[in-house]
C-alpha cells in the first residue's frame, strides 16, 4: 500500500509540474507573439485611397530598443503622414499578464527629435539618452485568440487624459501577423465623441519585417 501511494504521489507531481511548464510556455508565446505582431512597419494608404478618403494615408513604425531600466520587451513607435514631421513617438513596454493576455504601457520621451526615424530599415544609431512619463491608463489590454491568431483589446476605464478635447481618451486595438488596426478616440463624461475616427478603427496592414513562425 505505501509503495502504491507512493507512486501516486509522485505521479501526481510529475503532473503538477508538467502542467506548470505548459502554462509558463503559454504565457511566453503569448509575450512573443504580441510583441512580433507590433513590430514591422505599416501603412494605411491601401484604406485611404480605397475605402474612405476620410482616413488618411499614415505609416507606422515600431521596432524595439534595449532599455531594460524601463523594461524587458521595450518599443519606439512613430506615426506620421508620409513626407511630414512625426505627429506621435511613445515608447511601449509589452509584457503577458496571463495564459492569454498582453498589456502594453505608454509613455512618452522628452528628447523626440533624437528619436525620429530610429526604426529605419538597418539604422545602426545607438539607443538616444531619454527620460520617459508614462501615460496612465493610456495602455491597451489584448485578449489573445490562439485559434484566430489574433490579439484584441483596448484601454481600460477613462483614466488616459487627452489634450485634443474631451474628458478622457480611448483605444481599439486588434493585432495579427499582417495587420494593425487601432480606433484612438476621445469621449466627454457623458459618452459624446469629442474627437477621431466615427466609422471605424485605422487599419494598417503590415508592410515590412513580418514576424517569423
Amino acid at each position: 500500500m505505501l509503495l502504491i501511494a507512493l507512486t501516486l504521489l509522485a505521479c501526481t507531481k510529475d503532473e503538477v509540474l508538467d502542467s506548470a511548464q505548459d502554462t509558463q510556455e503559454e504565457v511566453d508565446q503569448v509575450l512573443i507573439s504580441a510583441s512580433q505582431y507590433l513590430r514591422g512597419s505599416f501603412s494605411s494608404q491601401a484604406q485611404s485611397e480605397e475605402f474612405n478618403s476620410s482616413y488618411y494615408h499614415i505609416d507606422l513604425f515600431a521596432c524595439r530598443v534595449d532599455l531594460p531600466e524601463l523594461g524587458e520587451e521595450v518599443m519606439y513607435v512613430q506615426q506620421e503622414q508620409p513626407g511630414a514631421t512625426p505627429y506621435r513617438q511613445r515608447l511601449y513596454t509589452v509584457a503577458s499578464v496571463g495564459e492569454a493576455q498582453a498589456q502594453t504601457r505608454v509613455y512618452t520621451v522628452d528628447n523626440e527629435g533624437d528619436w525620429e526615424g530610429f526604426c529605419t530599415l538597418g539604422s545602426t544609431e545607438p539607443v538616444p539618452e531619454t527620460t520617459w512619463e508614462e501615460r496612465v491608463g493610456c495602455g491597451v489590454l489584448l485578449d489573445w485568440d490562439q485559434d484566430a491568431g489574433t490579439f484584441s483589446g483596448g484601454t481600460q476605464g477613462t483614466d488616459c487624459q487627452t489634450s485634443l478635447g474631451g474628458d478622457y481618451a480611448a483605444s481599439e486595438v486588434t493585432l495579427s501577423a499582417t495587420l494593425l488596426t487601432s480606433w484612438d478616440r476621445g469621449f466627454n463624461n457623458d459618452g459624446s465623441q469629442a474627437w477621431g475616427a466615427v466609422e471605424g478603427p485605422y487599419a494598417f496592414d503590415r508592410i515590412g519585417d513580418v514576424p517569423s513562425d
